[in-house]
């Protein structure tokens, strides 16, 4: 969105009107952007520091480059020392996972592991950690889509069943489906060294060295093992039971 609006204010003159094809006079930059930068509101917050190099260019005169410092800590929400993003975070990793312990649908049992695996992502903004959670984000990406497909192609096997109960014993029938199943099942499950395993590694190291979130760090752990044994659950009774 910001490189769009950057773009039109680029085509346009100080007064508003969009610069015509042809037009000799040279583009100027918006003048506001100084004052936006100086906005409290625009400076938000979030844990890391900044340097942009703001260009201010007037008609008729040189360009002067400065070099300003800004701060963000947007994604480091706190009132009173507790970390509500990260909170939120940790509680949708707990919640999600014993969740999908319940569930009887292949299907929905991935879909509430995504739900859980949203929350690292969301525990890792809380603790200013972008890498680790965009990380997270790009790996579940792959082995999540690899579970759906395996889910997709054992519904279709067994002609539209869903019922993780009413499955079983269909490892050696269908071997190919069997074995791309276990290795998202597997990343999934966060065990090295699959690509999950580096991802989560990073989100929890990130929460363990963040002052003052040991609790959230033991809270991602038992969500770590939660996963684990969930997705266990689900290659059994869907494969082998």
């Amino acid at each position: 969105v910001g490189v769009a609006l950057g773009s039109v204010f680029q085509l346009c003159h100080p007064g508003g009107h969009v610069a015509q094809i042809g037009d000799q006079r040279p583009f100027q930059p918006l003048r506001r952007l100084r004052a936006e930068i100086d906005d409290p509101a625009v400076i938000g917050a979030v844990h890391r520091h900044f340097e942009h190099d703001v260009i201010v260019e007037a008609p008729g005169a040189e360009p002067a480059r400065r070099q300003r410092q800004v701060h963000i800590d947007a994604f480091d929400i706190h009132v009173g020392g507790v970390n509500f993003v990260a909170i939120i975070g940790g509680t949708t990793v707990i919640i999600a996972a014993l969740l999908a312990f319940v569930q009887t649908d292949i299907k929905k049992v991935l879909a509430y592991s995504t739900v859980s695996q949203l929350g690292y992502m969301v525990m890792a903004l809380g603790v200013g950690a972008w890498t680790a959670g965009i990380f997270h984000l790009f790996t579940h990406a792959f082995f999540k889509a690899l579970l759906f497909l395996g889910a997709g192609s054992v519904i279709h096997g067994l002609q539209g069943e869903q019922d993780l109960r009413k499955m079983g014993g269909i490892a050696t029938r269908m071997l190919i489906t069997t074995v791309t199943f276990l290795v998202g099942a597997v990343g999934l499950a966060g065990l090295p060294p699959f690509a999950g395993f580096f991802s989560k590694d990073e989100v929890l190291a990130a929460t363990f060295h963040h002052e003052g979130h040991r609790v959230l760090w033991a809270i991602l752990l038992i969500g770590v093992f939660l996963t684990a044994l969930y997705t266990a659950r689900l290659v059994l009774l869907a494969f082998f039971g």
